[in-house]
C-alpha cells in the first residue's frame, strides 16, 4: 500500500488516540527500488536479476557519502511524522550480488583494500544504528545474528517474535515527484 503525507499523519493520530505504537520499517539497504527514485545520483545501484530481464533492483550504494546523506534526510523526514522512539532498520535478505555488479563499488573496494565485499552489509548495518541513536531513536533489524556480528549498543535491539510485544508493518510511502 501507498500512503500520502496526509494519509500517513491520520494513521499516526489514529493509532496514537487507541494506545498503539507504530513502527516503521525502512528495509534498507535492499528493497530500496523505491528510494532510488527519489534519491540523488549515486546514493543506489541497480542491479538486474539475470533470469528477468525487466526486473530491476536498488540497493543503497554503502560505498558512497551521497548515499548516507539521502539516508540522513530520509530518517529525519519520516521521524518528523512518525514518532515512536524505535525504526526498524530492515536489514534482511541483503546479498553481495548487486554490490559486486557495481563498477563503483567493485572500484572503491579496490581503493579500500581493508575493507571486503562481505563487509559491506554489517558496516551499513553499523552506520544505519548510528544514525538512528543520533536522532534519538532505537534501531531494530531483521536476523538474531546481527547484535552478534555487528556488537552493537544497547541502543539496537531484534524484534522478539515469541511475544506480541511489537508489530513491525511495513508501508511505502508516496514519495513526491
Amino acid at each position: 500500500m501507498t500512503y500520502t503525507v496526509s494519509e500517513q499523519k491520520e494513521i499516526v493520530e489514529f493509532a496514537r488516540l487507541r494506545g498503539i505504537r507504530i513502527v516503521l520499517e525502512l528495509d534498507l539497504p535492499g528493497h530500496a527500488d523505491i528510494w532510488a527514485l527519489g534519491a540523488p545520483p549515486g546514493a543506489f545501484v541497480e542491479c538486474s536479476d539475470p533470469a528477468e530481464a525487466e526486473f530491476k533492483r536498488a540497493y543503497l550504494d554503502v560505498t558512497n557519502p551521497a548515499a548516507y546523506v539521502f539516508y540522513e534526510q530520509l530518517l529525519a523526514e519520516v521521524f518528523s511524522r512518525f514518532p515512536d522512539n524505535v525504526i526498524h532498520l530492515g536489514g534482511d535478505e541483503v546479498g553481495t550480488a548487486c554490490w559486486n555488479s557495481s563498477e563503483t563499488v567493485r572500484e572503491w573496494l579496490k581503493e579500500h583494500p581493508s575493507i571486503s565485499l562481505e563487509q559491506l552489509y554489517p558496516t551499513h548495518m553499523l552506520k544505519a544504528y548510528q544514525l538512528a541513536s543520533k536522532h534519538n531513536r532505537t534501531g531494530q533489524a531483521w536476523g538474531p545474528s546481527l547484535s552478534a556480528a555487528l556488537n552493537y549498543s544497547v541502543n539496537a535491539t531484534e524484534p522478539d517474535r515469541g511475544t506480541c510485544r511489537i508489530l513491525v508493518v511495513s508501508v511505502h510511502l508516496a514519495c513526491p515527484v
